[in-house]
């Protein structure tokens, strides 16, 4: 997993709609012009770009695609590839859960 973004080249935070613009599909047009896809998911709150490395992961036609432009963190806690379980954020996690996504976090 990536380093979370820092949050100073945000001019603000991102809701859940808008962070869904940065599914890998999505083209984003750079503050020098260029276009590129980026593929961001945010974790307890910290989004993290899996732009550079995690194409063949989590973008199209990825194992993890449908994790792309997502809120993931209940889904990474239970291993759970269940639309239910992403955007979810009405939870509480149990030890179990909080060490599996402790080792999400820290790959």
């Amino acid at each position: 997993m990536r380093k979370p973004l820092d949050a100073s080249t945000f001019t603000e935070f991102l809701t859940l709609s808008e962070l869904t613009q940065y599914d890998g599909k999505k083209t984003q047009q750079t503050a020098d012009g260029k276009e590129e896809k980026k593929i961001y998911m945010s974790i307890l709150g910290l989004i993290y770009d899996c732009s550079e490395n995690g194409e063949q992961h989590f973008g199209s036609g990825g194992s993890y695609a449908k994790f792309a432009g997502r809120d993931i963190t209940f889904a990474l806690s239970k291993m759970s590839p269940k639309n239910a379980d992403i955007d979810n954020f009405e939870y509480t996690l149990t030890d179990n859960q909080l060490k599996t996504l402790a080792e999400w976090v820290m790959y």
